[in-house]
């Protein structure tokens, strides 16, 4: 069967880049697992890192000699990695910044009193040292009991099917999560093409809903009791800069979404207890 993967698909995509890629780091955005293992079957190693500008700027990275999929490697000599009592990853080494420029209270903020950079980023270390970054500090949603949901972590789970462009989970002040999901407009016209007979109003209801909704309880199972998904909304209007629901990096810029959805987000939470 691998022959037949290698005559078929792999080979051609060897050949896409030249033929003569060894290797390729990944960086900036989690890897996802799946692509992470079906480069590497390809026959190109694939290593993802994580930095940030004030670590100058790697701080851990997978090697040929020490690669493990869904990670981000283990720290870089000279390196010192720790995790915060809230799970903040810290870092301490000669490759981080003194500060920055002109500004105190903002390197007072980064770093504290005994040299540790405090990183924004939480993450797990496992026992062999390898460095698993699962959301950003501020990006943790405090629900109304009293929970804390890492919204970055579980909108990248979701996204990793392909079917959508942004997800934006909803968990603030909320007594469980859902979920805005903005389909990716491929995605709708590929499903389409293979439905001729139907609408896309039955495609979103009688396809892609029942996909989600797999999606979402597998995802789930390996969730904690307060950050399962409740319920979800499937929205087809395209996100914009100019409409300003995307920040100009192209990121959902959340406070206008919620008022643009509001009404479908608090439906989610009429009656729900």
């Amino acid at each position: 069967v691998n022959r037949l993967y290698e005559r078929l698909v792999y080979k051609k995509v060897r050949d896409v880049f030249g033929g003569k890629m060894r290797m390729m780091i990944s960086g900036g955005a989690a890897l996802a697992p799946w692509l992470d293992r079906f480069v590497l079957n390809i026959g190109i190693g694939l290593y993802q890192g994580y930095g940030l500008t004030e670590a100058s700027p790697v701080l851990c990275a997978n090697t040929p000699e020490q690669n493990r999929v869904g990670t981000c490697g283990v720290a870089f000599y000279g390196v010192s990695l720790k995790l915060a009592d809230d799970g903040e990853l810290l870092a301490k080494g000669t490759n981080i910044m003194r500060g920055y420029h002109k500004d105190p209270d903002a390197t007072k903020e980064a770093i504290d009193s005994d040299g540790w950079l405090h990183t924004g980023d939480l993450a797990k270390i496992d026992t062999d040292g390898y460095v698993s970054i699962t959301g950003r500090k501020k990006e943790l949603l405090k629900t109304s009991t009293g929970e804390y949901v890492s919204s970055s972590h579980i909108e990248c789970k979701l996204l990793e099917d392909g079917l959508f462009d942004y997800v934006m989970l909803i968990a603030e002040n909320r007594p469980f999560a859902t979920a805005l999901m903005f389909v990716e407009q491929d995605s709708l016209s590929r499903l389409a093409k293979g439905h001729k007979n139907i609408s896309q109003e039955e495609i979103l209801s009688n396809i892609l809903t029942p996909m989600i909704k797999r999606a979402i309880k597998r995802l789930n199972r390996r969730l904690n009791k307060w950050e399962r998904i409740r319920d979800f909304r499937i929205i087809t209007e395209p996100l914009s800069i100019e409409e300003g629901t995307l920040t100009p990096s192209h990121k959902i810029s959340k406070t206008e979404v919620s008022s643009r959805y509001e009404v479908l987000i608090e439906q989610m939470y009429k009656d729900q207890v």
